[in-house]
C-alpha cells in the first residue's frame, strides 16, 4: 500500500519550470492536455518555499516543463543556485526535447551545475522521430540530432527517453543502430504511447497511438536487438534493466517497477501549487503540508489497485506497474490488458535469461 511519507524516505521533486509551456507540438503528446494554467515560470522564491519543507531528506529534484530550457539562462541559474542552497543531500537532472541545447547551455551548465544529469526525449531516426515536430508542422529531429553529436563531441553522458509510437514499431534495428552512433548514450527508457481520450475521433489516433501488447512486442524485438548486437556494451534499456533486476531479487530505479510509487513523487509547479506524480489527474493529486496526499478518495483509489496487485504471481517484479496508467485504464475498454501485456514481457526476458518464468496469467498454449 502507498504508505505515509517517512522522514528518512528519499522523494523525487519534479519542477515544473515553464508549466506546461512547450516550444515543440509533439502529436502524441498529452501534457498539454492537463488542466495546468497559470504562473508562466518557476521563480526560485516559491522553489525555496517549498524545498524547506524536504530539509534533510535526499532529493531527486528534475528540472522539467513543458520545455524547462524555455527559461533564461539568469532565471536557472537561480533555480539552481537555490538546490545548492538545500540542507540534504540532492541530485539534479534536466529532462529536454534539445531543440534548444546548444554550446552555450552546456557551457553554463558545466560551470554551474556541473554534476546534472541530462535527459534527452526523442523517439531513434527521423521517421521514428516524426510526430515530434514544432508548431508549423516542421521536424525537429535534426536539431535533436545536432544536440546529440555536440553532446558527443563535448563528452556529456545523455539518458534518453524514447516514446514507442506507431512509426517505431518493426523498426527496432533502425532505433538502436542509431543510438549506438553515440558512445555519450548511457540509458534508454522506452515509454509506451498509449491513447486514453476517449473524446478524439479513432481516426485521428490509429496512425500514432500503440496498444499494450504492441508496445510489448516492440520491447521484446527490442531485447533480441540489444543481446544479438551486444548494444547492452553500449547502454543499458528500460523496462527491460528493471526487470532483470527484479527477477534477480534487487531493487528497480524505474518507477514503474519500484514500490515507492506516487506518494513518494511530488510535482512543483509554477503556481507554487505541490501536487503528485504528475502521471495521476492533477486535480486529485494536491498535497497537504504535512506531504501525503491531502485527497484521500485518490490515495485509496491508488492502494485498491495495488491490493488487487498483491494477490497476482507477477507482483513481486512489476509491483504493480504505473498507477497513473492503470488508473486512466478506467475509463476504457479492454482494462486487463495493460497487466497481461506486462505479464507476457516479464516471462519473456525470464525466459531469455535462464530464470524460471512466472506463466499465471498466460494460457499455457501461448508459450508453444
Amino acid at each position: 500500500m502507498l504508505k505515509s511519507v517517512g522522514k528518512d524516505d528519499a522523494v523525487q521533486l519534479i519542477l515544473k519550470l515553464s508549466g506546461n509551456e512547450c516550444n515543440i507540438d509533439c502529436v502524441y503528446c498529452y501534457e498539454k492536455q492537463r488542466e495546468y494554467s497559470g504562473i508562466k515560470y518557476l521563480s526560485a522564491n516559491i522553489l525555496e518555499k517549498s524545498l524547506s519543507s524536504f530539509n534533510g531528506r535526499t532529493i531527486y529534484v528534475q528540472l522539467h516543463g513543458g520545455e524547462p530550457l524555455l527559461m533564461s539562462k539568469q532565471e536557472m541559474k537561480e533555480i539552481i543556485e537555490t538546490i545548492r542552497k538545500f540542507d540534504g543531500e540532492y541530485h539534479i537532472n534536466i529532462q529536454t526535447n534539445a531543440t534548444l541545447l546548444s554550446a552555450e547551455w552546456l557551457d553554463f551548465f558545466e560551470e554551474f551545475c556541473p554534476e546534472l544529469e541530462l535527459g534527452i526525449s526523442i523517439d531513434g531516426d527521423a521517421d521514428c522521430n516524426s510526430f515530434r515536430v514544432d508548431y508549423n508542422n516542421n521536424p525537429t529531429f535534426n536539431l535533436v540530432d545536432k544536440a546529440l553529436r555536440l553532446c558527443e563531441e563535448r563528452g556529456k553522458n545523455v539518458g534518453i527517453i524514447s516514446v514507442v509510437n506507431r512509426n517505431s514499431l518493426n523498426k527496432e534495428e533502425n532505433i538502436l543502430d542509431y543510438f549506438s552512433r553515440f558512445t555519450c548514450i548511457k540509458m534508454i527508457n522506452f515509454m509506451s504511447c498509449i491513447h486514453f481520450d476517449d473524446s478524439k475521433l479513432e481516426e485521428d489516433i490509429n496512425h500514432w497511438a500503440t496498444t499494450s501488447f504492441e508496445y510489448v512486442e516492440f520491447i521484446k524485438r527490442i531485447f533480441n536487438v540489444w543481446k544479438r548486437k551486444e548494444y547492452y556494451k553500449n547502454f543499458f534499456i528500460d523496462p527491460i534493466f528493471s526487470i532483470i533486476r527484479k527477477l534477480h531479487g534487487k531493487t528497480a530505479i524505474f518507477c514503474h517497477y519500484n514500490d515507492s510509487k506516487c506518494n513518494n513523487i511530488f510535482t512543483l509547479f509554477p503556481d507554487g501549487s505541490l501536487k503528485s506524480c504528475d502521471e495521476l489527474n492533477l486535480s486529485d493529486s494536491i498535497h497537504s503540508p504535512d506531504m501525503n496526499l491531502k485527497d484521500r478518495f485518490m490515495l485509496n483509489k491508488m492502494n485498491q489497485l495495488l491490493n488487487v496487485c498483491k494477490k497476482c504471481d507477477y507482483y513481486e517484479v512489476c509491483s504493480g506497474g504505473c498507477l497513473g496508467i492503470r488508473s486512466r485504464y478506467e475509463n476504457i475498454q479492454d482494462r486487463q490488458q495493460y497487466c497481461l501485456a506486462k505479464s507476457y514481457l516479464i516471462d519473456f526476458i525470464a525466459e531469455s535469461i535462464n530464470v524460471k518464468p512466472i506463466k499465471s496469467l498466460i494460457p499455457e498454449e501461448d508459450y508453444e
